[in-house]
């Protein structure tokens, strides 16, 4: 029969993930941030991957990036890294906005 389950969906201001996403990648850096061999940015989109690590030339991790730029420089490459995730929680926003079981907060 019908699933009854109820559902809370956790919406985020996007500008307040990636600034947090910032600070908290270069205080409490997560061992994927250290891989340069190949580099990794966790979860983000290859077209992203491409625009963060060509700027070291593929020789960089993501810790020796977000620390060799500057906080613009630095916001702007946790932009990248975080669109999928942002545009994901956006799109569940929008497909769910109306569906009398699930609660967006």
């Amino acid at each position: 029969g019908e699933k009854k389950g109820l559902a809370v969906h956790l919406v985020r201001r996007p500008s307040d993930i990636v600034v947090s996403g910032y600070a908290y990648h270069l205080r409490t850096p997560e061992a994927w941030e250290n891989d340069r061999d190949p580099p990794n940015c966790l979860n983000s989109d290859y077209a992203a991957w491409l625009q963060i690590f060509g700027r070291c030339r593929f020789a960089c991790s993501y810790l020796e990036m977000l620390r060799n730029v500057s906080v613009s420089d630095g916001l702007g490459v946790e932009v990248l890294r975080s669109r999928w995730q942002i545009l994901s929680m956006l799109d569940s926003m929008r497909r769910w906005q109306d569906h009398p079981r699930v609660l967006q907060v």
